[in-house]
């Protein structure tokens, strides 16, 4: 019979190979384009990006039911950011988190429960954020995409998993049962947190801070390859670049959040060749380089049964 252990990390090799293989020609591209850029900003960029795992870290400290170790919360973020290059729409990281709670004595239920409360918190600061930057710009209906459609592809895609994941699950009473428990355990969980208003509303401030600190590595990205855009168009064509990049059901958004970003890039007027070298230099630091370090990052905590 295999090793468990050989089996487990061949199955992340394939997945990695599967999500990461067809797309290597953007990180060539990447590392290309990253030569003509301005080195200074491109710096810039990568140091807001490391403080969004110092500051995400921070909300699942602050939201756990149970005591969890900064320092280690700081590395499960690494290795999410690994394990969200396996998976579509953050599955990866959601569940590394989950297992990592549950590791430090959390029950399943609370765990679901912490991983519900930092999506809602992220999903409330960005719409906030999107609330101002629209009051500040006051943008026309449909000028964000400038005309451009949204793939209708990765609607239906959505769709029909939803669909198959229904048969399935309504084809088994005791997995329903088991996953009705779960659900209703960790709402139950979740209304817990009204005790602790000071704990969410810090959880929205954190929040915030990583949205604004991918904006700005966003933005310092845009300006290393000389386009003259500023901090809240930034944030505009960074949602739309989330949006698409969610909707498209790949590992890390990928070709979802590039298309989301150059077509929001042209939209405020910029050249394609720019906005495209600019989204490239910032997949190449936000997808392609935190991958050796994540992976290093899940190896040592698996291999400290952390994770």
């Amino acid at each position: 019979m295999p090793n468990k252990k050989v089996v487990f990390y061949l199955v992340i090799l394939l997945l990695l190979a599967i999500a990461v293989v067809p797309k290597l020609d953007q990180l060539s591209m990447g590392l290309s384009v990253v030569k003509t850029a301005d080195i200074a900003w491109v710096v810039k960029a990568v140091l807001f990006l490391v403080g969004t795992y110092f500051a995400s870290s921070l909300i699942y400290v602050l939201l756990a039911k149970k005591k969890l170790k900064y320092l280690t919360t700081v590395f499960v973020q690494l290795a999410c950011s690994f394990a969200n290059r396996l998976l579509p729409s953050g599955i990866g990281g959601i569940s590394l988190n989950i297992d990592y709670m549950i590791k430090r004595k959390h029950k399943p239920a609370e765990a679901a429960s912490v991983s519900a409360m930092n999506v809602a918190v992220a999903l409330t600061s960005h719409l906030i954020l999107v609330v101002i930057a629209l009051l500040i710009t006051r943008p026309e209906p449909g000028s964000l995409l400038d005309g451009k459609k949204v793939p209708i592809w990765p609607v239906i895609a959505i769709c029909v998993i939803i669909a198959v994941c229904a048969i399935i699950f309504w084809g088994y009473k005791d997995l329903r049962k088991k996953v009705f428990k779960l659900l209703k355990d960790t709402w139950a969980n979740v209304l817990k947190f009204k005790r602790q208003p000071y704990k969410v509303f810090t959880s929205v401030i954190m929040a915030t801070i990583v949205t604004m600190l991918y904006v700005l590595a966003f933005y310092a990205c845009a300006r290393s390859i000389g386009i003259p855009i500023n901090v809240v168009q930034a944030f505009l064509v960074y949602t739309i670049g989330v949006v698409l990049g969610a909707a498209t059901m790949t590992p890390g958004g990928l070709g979802g959040v590039e298309a989301g970003l150059v077509a929001g890039l042209v939209a405020v007027h910029n050249d394609f060749s720019l906005a495209f070298s600019a989204v490239i230099i910032y997949r190449l630091l936000t997808f392609w380089l935190p991958i050796i370090p994540g992976y290093l990052a899940f190896w040592l905590l698996r291999k400290a049964k952390t994770i």
